[in-house]
């Protein structure tokens, strides 16, 4: 199979380097939460934590890290909204007990 011309131009990206600086595996996991916020609250991410998208770009396991992040906290049904923190009124109190959790 030949590969595309996008395919060699992300593998001789991939081979260069960054053009700037690039965090360690090490520095993209301790900031990668702060990161993804940063994107979600529309800030300028990139800016803020430098050297992370180009490490990213050439880091499949941390890419995919970034992927999986950014996908839980997006996604409804994930309850990535309870780990934003729309619900800090409800930090420290269990949930009320509902008909399930009655004793028998």
């Amino acid at each position: 199979m030949t590969p595309q011309p996008h395919d060699a131009r992300r593998l001789l990206l991939r081979l260069l380097g960054p053009a700037g600086p690039e965090l360690t595996c090490e520095q993209c996991f301790e900031q990668l939460d702060h990161y993804v916020e940063l994107q979600r609250a529309r800030a300028d991410a990139d800016d803020r934590v430098p050297g992370m998208r180009a490490h990213l770009v050439g880091c499949p396991a941390c890419a995919e890290d970034h992927a999986s992040l950014h996908a839980f906290l997006t996604d409804p049904l994930s309850g990535g909204d309870r780990v934003k923190g729309r619900h800090d009124g409800d930090a420290g109190h269990p949930p009320a007990p509902g008909p399930s959790d009655a004793s028998v």
